[in-house]
């Protein structure tokens, strides 16, 4: 019996180890119809979650294992907003469209997999408002889930794009905006925002996880690429004065 139960459960690989990918690990190890995996770049010091097996991006070998996958999300890489020309450019790249795509050559999928692409808003502002892109990284991401979706209308894969902007909760780096806001008001000291009048978007890890399972639930309900953000936008000023 336990057997069978296992054999039914549900296959969730994530790609990466950042907070974002640790709401995810967290919000589905609470329902046991999931098989969880987690793929990272090489890292002694990593926190793992219980119930989670963890590999290695470059481990191919234990990845060729991987088969029938149901759910594959990716949240690979960091933010990066260099300029074009810089040392960080490559690993840009390499992060965001290079990894990622070694990792896919190295699963069994099916057409009936389902590839959930972590973009950023900042791939279709930057196209919005001119034909190129201004960062290596939106030009990276939007390269990858170009590329995604290349695959699956030629049947190789099922993919989406979620597009988000600026995602806040537990586990995040201390250096993003709203921990630094919070940890200045611990700390009693003025918080200057460097583009106070800049409108941003925000919504919590939680909602975004939450939106992120209604998708895999019923992805044909859903286009091919989707945007998930709060009501609001806000003003970074606001932020603060709040």
């Amino acid at each position: 019996m336990s057997t069978l139960k296992r054999i039914n459960k549900k296959k969730i690989i994530v790609l990466g180890n950042g907070f974002i990918s640790q709401s995810i690990l967290n919000y589905f190890k609470k329902n046991n119809k999931y098989l969880l995996f987690c793929l990272s770049k090489p890292n002694k010091n990593i926190k793992k979650i219980k119930g989670v097996k963890y590999l290695s991006s470059n481990d191919y070998k234990n990845i060729k294992k991987l088969c029938d996958i149901d759910f594959i999300i990716n949240a690979l890489g960091n933010i990066n907003h260099s300029n074009f020309k810089t040392n960080s450019e490559y690993k840009i790249f390499d992060e965001h469209f290079n990894i990622p795509i070694k990792i896919l050559k190295n699963m069994t999928i099916s057409k009936i997999t389902l590839f959930l692409q972590i973009g950023s808003i900042d791939e279709i502002d930057q196209l919005n408002k001119n034909r190129y892109h201004l960062t290596p990284y939106a030009l990276s991401k939007n390269f990858f889930s170009n590329y995604l979706l290349t695959l699956k209308y030629n049947k190789f894969i099922n993919a989406k794009i979620i597009y988000v902007n600026s995602v806040f909760g537990k586990k995040q780096k201390k250096d993003r905006f709203i921990p630094s806001v919070i940890n200045s008001f611990l700390i009693k000291k003025i918080f200057i925002p460097t583009s106070p009048n800049q409108n941003r978007n925000f919504i919590s890890s939680t909602e975004f996880v939450n939106a992120v399972h209604e998708i895999l639930n019923k992805p044909n309900n859903f286009n091919d690429k989707i945007i998930i953000k709060s009501k609001h936008d806000y003003k970074i000023k606001d932020i603060v004065s709040y």
